[in-house]
């Protein structure tokens, strides 16, 4: 145990999952098992298995069981998927564009945009120079 002023907060240790469902009526309810469903399925929150999260009740499973509890999956699958090396472009079209759209690949890819401006300002020193390493330039 830690010592009292280390201590963040303390750990209620009674289940307080759901604890706020009876500040919906019925109606609001339903509107959500109607409407938000495939979510509710999605992250547990259905008596399709029973667990701590179970709180809405559906009589008919067969629609969306197949992805009940999927946010696990797609939560693995984000941790371990490897970038795929395509610089991600939003805004590229169909919208009024904020910038000019040469200036979006600058603001999108700053670590491309410094490199080229570092190489091409040591091209520009390197043209610029009259002696490069004690040997004049000859071109």
């Amino acid at each position: 145990m830690l010592a009292e002023g280390t201590q963040t907060y303390t750990l209620k240790s009674e289940n307080r999952l759901n604890i706020n469902g009876h500040r919906y009526n019925e109606s609001q309810l339903a509107y959500i098992k109607a409407e938000l469903a495939e979510m509710l399925y999605r992250f547990e929150y259905t008596n399709f298995k029973d667990t701590p999260t179970s709180f809405f009740n559906f009589d008919d499973h067969s629609q969306y069981s197949h992805i009940y509890g999927d946010y696990r999956n797609t939560n693995e699958a984000n941790l371990t998927a490897k970038p795929s090396g395509k610089p991600f472009r939003h805004n590229t079209g169909g919208l009024a564009a904020a910038l000019p759209v040469e200036a979006y690949a600058r603001v999108q890819d700053p670590a491309i945009d410094y490199h080229s401006k570092a190489v091409k300002a040591q091209i520009e020193k390197l043209l610029l120079c009259e002696c490069v390493d004690g040997h004049e330039r000859t071109a």
